[in-house]
């Protein structure tokens, strides 16, 4: 069982989508290539969450979760993505 994760977003670069981010961290922590991940339009709308983010502002109040490849992905309006384990 994982505990819950931090933020990762840092050693992202910084003009990198949202969705881009969410894929690279999820093959970081399970030491697999983003090759071998499922895709990510499987589970949400990669063009679509990237433009909310993108048009998010820091007025914006944004929370998006979903589950992708045994995670509990979150992401905040500024683009900071957050992995927990999916254990119930």
């Amino acid at each position: 069982m994982l505990p819950n994760r931090s933020p990762r977003g840092n050693d992202e670069p910084p003009d990198d989508p949202v969705s881009t981010k969410i894929v690279r961290q999820v093959a970081a922590e399970t030491g697999r290539d983003v090759l071998n991940l499922s895709p990510l339009q499987e589970t949400i709308d990669p063009d679509a969450l990237d433009a909310v983010v993108e048009s998010s502002t820091p007025d914006t109040t944004l929370g998006i979760r979903f589950t992708y490849e045994g995670y509990i992905v979150t992401v905040d309006g500024s683009g900071t993505v957050t992995l927990s384990s999916d254990n119930k």
